[in-house]
């Protein structure tokens, strides 16, 4: 496994763990990611992240106005972005 796919997986597992339920059968309370968390989770720039959310590759939440948006990733969000950006090896 190349040290991209094994990032890919890492990432992938953390967001796994934190959309986990309880074991009553709730589900956790999710915190929403900054830009930077997001980025460091991805490790990639936060310009990079930018590039993806105006190319429509990532959906944020925004909190924010027009002139000043205020982007939060569900971790949801990035784990479907993991999930689609997977290449298949062997």
């Amino acid at each position: 496994m190349s040290i991209d796919e094994q990032i890919i997986t890492l990432v992938a597992d953390t967001v796994r763990k934190t959309l986990a339920e309880t074991s009553n059968g709730h589900a956790e309370t999710v915190e929403l990611l900054t830009i930077a968390e997001a980025a460091h989770a991805l490790k990639v720039h936060k310009d990079t992240l930018y590039t993806w959310i105006k190319e429509k590759q990532i959906t944020p939440v925004d909190f924010g106005t027009d002139e000043r948006p205020n982007y939060r990733i569900h971790p949801a969000e990035l784990e479907r972005f993991i999930r689609d950006h997977e290449r298949e090896t062997g």
